[in-house]
């Protein structure tokens, strides 16, 4: 089973700003899921989709791909649905930043949709640095028009591979070809040659029916700002989720005294249960438990009925739900200053106990 796993890591936030990147212990927040997504058995690829530059760096320099996020889906009223789809569509479209780099380019800055191209747009990814034929570095990139029709985008004229969404026909190493707007061509772009050139493929159809493409049986859904989580917790959930042919997995951890039952509603200065009774001891509560952010694993079937109902943002989670039961305290979500100092905290209890079981 090819499992995609996805981190999240918009770079804006609105808690605590740039937490991704904030310092742990001497170490980005992010690079803490990093290691959880590398130490996954279960994952057959893993991608950071993120709108910021420097979350990107970061993500390609410790060895993973990286997706440029599109303003439209980082903010704070972007789904995850959606950002999950655009980032299973962009991988097995081939479009990661890494992909791109194969085409020529040793490191690429945004990927984003262009109107035209097609019923479906394009891509346009434009990169730092691209090669001529000779792998010798290219000038600095030099606005050109932008793309004619609605919503305008510049275009680089020696910095960007242009993918129709329709129709699968990326540019090849070597190859010219012409950005096509709503209006017709704009500018003329050139790869470089590769070693391990893209497949060449024409005419309409699945790019995951591509011989060596990539098709995501399963997605992941990793938080970049959750720096601890249970070791192993990744493999549960897939390992759930590929054992019952459920929907979707999440992890949940108990609420504990934060329970309905003794919680209220203030009104003013009255008091008003929530539950009426008269539980007075934490053991008689129901076990309850609340989803804590350290995994999700969906089906392919169930991450595509978020194309099909875009209106339900938790559609991709299916019908038959399940979940994988978690400590209290084993995940630590990072959205304010004072979850890093709790992160801090629990990191050096684990190192601590790590130490004295080696001795």
């Amino acid at each position: 089973m090819n499992v995609l796993g996805v981190i999240l890591a918009r770079g804006g936030s609105m808690g605590l700003r740039g937490k991704h990147l904030l310092p742990l212990l001497g170490r980005p927040v992010l690079s803490y899921t990093l290691d959880h997504a590398r130490a996954a058995r279960s994952l057959t690829r893993v991608v950071v989709s993120s709108d910021c530059q420097d979350i990107r760096k970061l993500a390609i320099s410790e060895g993973f791909e990286a997706i440029a996020r599109p303003p439209e889906l980082a903010t704070s009223e972007a789904s995850v649905q959606d950002v999950m789809l655009h980032a299973l569509e962009t991988v097995e479209a081939g479009l990661s930043l890494n992909d791109l780099a194969q085409a020529g380019a040793t490191e690429c800055d945004s990927l984003s949709r262009y109107p035209g191209g097609g019923q479906g747009g394009g891509f346009l990814a434009s990169c730092f640095e691209s090669w001529d034929s000779e792998q010798r570095p290219m000038p600095p990139p030099q606005p050109s028009p932008g793309v004619p029709g609605e919503g305008e985008m510049p275009v680089i004229a020696h910095g960007h591979f242009a993918y129709d969404g329709i129709t699968p026909s990326p540019l090849y190493p070597g190859e010219r070809a012409g950005v096509r707007g709503g209006s017709g061509s704009c500018a003329t772009l050139r790869t470089a040659p590769h070693p391990n050139p893209l497949p060449r493929v024409r005419g309409r159809g699945d790019l995951s029916e591509v011989p060596g493409a990539f098709r995501a049986d399963a997605v992941v859904v990793l938080y970049g700002n959750v720096p601890v989580r249970e070791g192993g917790v990744i493999d549960r959930a897939v390992r759930l989720l590929a054992e019952s042919g459920c929907d979707s997995v999440r992890s949940f951890c108990p609420v504990g005294k934060w329970h309905p039952a003794w919680m209220a509603r203030l009104r003013d200065d009255r008091v008003l249960p929530l539950h009426a009774g008269s539980i007075h001891r934490r053991q008689d509560l129901e076990p309850l438990f609340l989803h804590d952010g350290a995994v999700v694993a969906v089906s392919r079937e169930s991450m595509l009925r978020g194309r099909a109902t875009p209106d339900d943002p938790h559609a991709f989670f299916g019908v038959d739900r399940r979940g994988i039961e978690t400590g209290a305290g084993d995940t630590v979500e990072i959205d304010q200053l004072r979850d890093l100092y709790w992160a801090e905290a629990v990191l050096r209890d684990r190192a601590g106990e790590n130490t004295r079981m080696a001795i």
